[in-house]
């Protein structure tokens, strides 16, 4: 168990926010997030992400940090 959750902050696909769960013994614990926040302000390519890999350029969130 892995859950891997690709969510997109518009229709570009250019920013937002990727989390890699583990969902072994009935519940969910965070395991990354990484983010691309704010969106920049011209539309780009939209974000091409490989099976288990956040999308390239993206910022791993530390995992001390609050997440909210």
């Amino acid at each position: 168990g892995e859950l891997n959750i690709l969510n997109v902050a518009r229709q570009s696909r250019d920013c937002g926010s990727w989390a890699v769960y583990n969902i072994d013994g009935g519940s969910a614990e965070l395991l990354e997030l990484w983010t691309r926040y704010p969106c920049p302000s011209n539309f780009e390519t939209p974000t091409e992400q490989k099976i288990g890999e956040p999308p390239a350029g993206w910022i791993r969130v530390d995992n001390e940090a609050t997440i909210q």
